[in-house]
């Protein structure tokens, strides 16, 4: 029998009719008497769940970094706003006391 890696340079063999209505047969049986459908309807579902299911791991093994940075920089926003309350509460507890050294550096 002669295949396709023998043909020469350019040239393919011609495909027997009968092996092409027996990959017909074949295809019109399998579909009949099993469920392939399903299982290949399942391998394409599959393929975007894999996908999904490795996004979802990625981010995982971000979600860490991404906790820190935010927290950080959360906290550092948070501590300058407090420094700020702090400061205006005391101007407003003793107004005098900001004035007075801006007043002895003018004297000078």
């Amino acid at each position: 029998m002669l295949t396709t890696d023998t043909a020469p340079t350019g040239y393919t063999y011609r495909r027997d009719n009968a092996d092409v209505m027996n990959n017909f047969f074949i295809e019109i049986v399998t579909r009949s008497f099993t469920n392939i459908e399903e299982v290949l309807k399942n391998q394409r579902d599959n393929v975007l769940q894999k996908k999904q299911q490795e996004t979802l791991l990625e981010l995982e093994k971000v979600k860490k970094n991404w906790n820190q940075s935010i927290y950080s920089e959360v906290n550092a926003n948070f501590d300058n706003y407090d420094k700020t309350i702090l400061k205006s509460q005391a101007t407003a507890k003793n107004p005098l006391k900001e004035i007075a050294p801006n007043s002895d550096q003018n004297m000078k």
